[in-house]
């Protein structure tokens, strides 16, 4: 039996308005399911592009996955390596793919995905809380608990509502919690120097994408400034991957599969 692709479309509304689109809240997550099967079992992939944070656009992700479940594959090889030289132009799609192939690989061989991949996966992962706007009156009230860590959107507002906001905050956060920021490129470098002089002694874990500028040089030059850890995010998908890789200045990547274009590559990437 040849390998066959086959997927179905979702559109689910989320519990409240995803804060970081700055002009458009996200009410709902919208993709498709990916199915691989072969010899009477089968593994998924979810394709959810996200164009506005470095994917293709959902419309160019729903021609790959027809052209995809449209072909006729021998084997998982043959169309594991279309992805290999697809995924930079369809990372979503190619991700979705990718994972329903090695998820259906999983299951063949009675092995778990985090094991097949790296033998010395652990069995759990840490996560942190995802908690709305640095203002939002709610910030800790939908905290539950066992969360050590709380993610929060920053540059949604002026730079000195914002500060006054977080000092606030810290004053009621229980001890040994840390803030996560993400600014989501909102800023200048001006800006993005007075809010991390303003915030050091704070307990902020990290924050992410603090410029609007994309360049690798004014972030490093951010970094060097500050003892807060900054990350790169959205913007990795404009820089060279190997002057990041080569910047001592840079601390933390985040990096998602389905932007990068599969599990493999973001594993080989971290």
């Amino acid at each position: 039996m040849a390998l066959e692709i086959s997927f179905y479309p979702y559109k689910l509304p989320l519990t409240a308005a995803w804060p970081g689109m700055t002009h458009n809240p996200m009410r709902f997550r919208e993709g498709w399911v990916v199915k691989a099967e072969e010899h009477n079992c089968s593994g998924i992939g979810d394709c959810a592009p996200f164009q506005a944070f470095g994917t293709e656009s959902k419309r160019e992700a729903h021609r790959f996955l027809l052209q995809c479940a449209g072909n006729t594959w021998p084997d998982s090889a043959a169309l594991l390596g279309k992805l290999e030289k697809q995924r930079t132009g369809y990372p979503a799609s190619c991700f979705a793919l990718e994972t329903a192939l090695l998820d259906l690989k999983s299951r063949k061989t009675d092995l778990p995905l985090r094991k097949m991949l790296n033998s010395k996966s652990s069995d759990r992962v840490r996560v942190n809380a995802l908690s709305g706007s640095i203002c939002d009156e709610n910030t800790l009230s939908s905290i539950e608990s066992g969360f050590k860590v709380i993610k929060l959107k920053v540059g949604k507002q002026a730079v000195e509502e914002e500060l006054a906001c977080l000092k606030a905050l810290c004053r009621k956060l229980p001890p040994q919690y840390l803030l996560r920021l993400d600014a989501n490129g909102a800023w200048n470098l001006d800006e993005a120097r007075y809010f991390l002089a303003a915030s050091e002694g704070l307990p902020i874990e990290s924050l992410e994408e603090p410029l609007h500028e994309t360049g690798l040089a004014a972030f490093a030059d951010l970094q060097n400034q500050t003892n807060i850890t900054l990350a790169l995010d959205e913007s990795l998908k404009n820089l060279d991957l190997n002057e990041v890789l080569t910047n001592p200045a840079i601390r933390r990547l985040v990096l998602k599969p389905g932007v990068q274009g599969g599990l493999r590559c973001t594993l080989a990437l971290a």
